[in-house]
């Protein structure tokens, strides 16, 4: 009798709505500002860390997630620069990444892009396909 070989295969969901937001607020009151105009409720967790490049630190970001039970949505945002470094270094010019999970409509995505460009604190929002982005599993929770 051979030894029976079960191949584990793995693949990663990067099925989830990406905004790159341009502002050169701090966190905190980018934050406070969404969350006052979008009726959201940011809050800090730890950060999210990522491995360095081979050889350097564990690098770290600083992360928001606010919870919408009632409409079954995630929503993450990650600053995409520190001392340390960049997450996303194809979106060096981004300052900000909001990730959304769950179920929604393109009415939604266009009211929310729509809510966050109306605010005095964001100078641009970019809608981004993560599947194009060549570090896109740095944004996963690991």
């Amino acid at each position: 009798m051979g030894i029976r070989k079960h191949k584990l295969e793995y693949t990663e969901d990067f099925n989830f709505l990406l905004l790159g937001l341009v502002s050169s607020e701090n966190d905190y009151r980018l934050i406070w500002t969404v969350n006052q105009q979008l009726g959201f409720a940011f809050e800090k967790t730890g950060n999210h860390k990522v491995p360095g490049r081979s050889g350097q630190m564990e690098l770290e970001f600083s992360h928001y997630i606010y919870e919408n039970e009632d409409l079954f949505l995630l929503y993450r945002i990650i600053a995409n620069k520190s001392e340390e470094g960049v997450l996303l270094e194809e979106l060096k010019n981004i300052d900000y990444l909001m990730v959304v999970q769950g179920e929604f409509t393109d009415l939604y995505i266009k009211d929310l892009i729509s809510g966050l460009k109306s605010m005095e604190h964001i100078q641009a929002v970019f809608r981004i396909n993560p599947t194009s982005l060549k570090n896109r599993e740095r944004l996963l929770i690991l």
